[in-house]
């Protein structure tokens, strides 16, 4: 008598899902007919016909055909690139501006016109503008851990 081996039935109505795809029910067909989704970022599936994609930690992220979890490339703006020259100029532009106009609503505190338009609070609304645009400079750079 010949060994019987079980094996997993194979589907009339869909092909298997290869890695980096999930299998999803197709709507009024039978629960063997299926369409394969491809997993969405950051998840992946390592087998065929995987019913669920599995999310990668933290500090990873999937490949392209979504089948490892692959470590995050760290990317960083530095202040000798055009664009962070720019944001620096622009955030240094900025800070300077408004401090000015500080200086010269220091300077003429005492003018009906400062004091109609409430000097304190326009005193703390510059000075929190001014660090607004600083603020900026704290994410140009690279921080080692």
């Amino acid at each position: 008598m010949g060994c019987w081996i079980p094996k997993r039935p194979v589907s009339v109505c869909s092909e298997s899902c290869p890695p980096g795809f999930r299998q999803a029910v197709i709507k009024g067909k039978p629960i063997c007919c299926f369409s394969c989704i491809a997993c969405a970022a950051g998840e992946i599936t390592k087998s065929n016909n995987s019913a669920e994609c599995s999310p990668c930690p933290l500090e990873y992220w999937s490949n392209e055909d979504h089948s490892q979890c692959v470590p995050k490339v760290i990317e960083f703006l530095s202040y000798g690139e055009t664009m962070g020259a720019l944001l620096t100029a622009f955030s240094l532009f900025g800070a300077i501006l408004t401090l000015v106009v500080l200086c010269v609503f220091f300077r003429f505190r005492h003018t009906p016109l400062v004091k109609a338009s409430n000097s304190e609070l326009s005193f703390l609304l510059l000075f929190s503008l001014t660090l607004c645009f600083l603020c900026s400079l704290t994410f140009i750079g690279y921080k080692a851990d």
